[in-house]
């Protein structure tokens, strides 16, 4: 038994934008395999373009306009110390002797 894609989304209060950008799905045909898959009906190819679409232009800007930024550098890292109570105890039970 199949679910609709909208009325599933409705329910998690939540927009096909979100979906899309949540599973990674740059088209209509993606986003048609990842339904079957999950045995739901996918929405309108028109809906989903409107989203698809503009989002690749956006990444394309981004790319262009990326620079080169330095690794951070990373801090050493140094043996944990040991605490003090860790070395040998002396034993709470000892028998007195007399």
């Amino acid at each position: 038994m199949s679910i609709d894609l909208e009325y599933l989304l409705k329910r998690k209060k939540s927009t096909l934008e979100k979906f899309i950008k949540k599973n990674k799905l740059t088209s209509y045909n993606e986003l048609v395999k990842y339904c079957k898959n999950r045995n739901l009906i996918p929405c309108e190819q028109k809906d989903c373009d409107s989203i698809v679409s503009p989002q690749k232009e956006v990444k394309q800007n981004v790319n262009v306009k990326k620079e080169v930024k330095k690794k951070a550098t990373s801090k050493k890292t140094v043996p944990r110390k040991s605490s003090k109570t860790s070395t040998a105890r002396k034993s709470r039970n000892t028998s007195k002797k007399e």
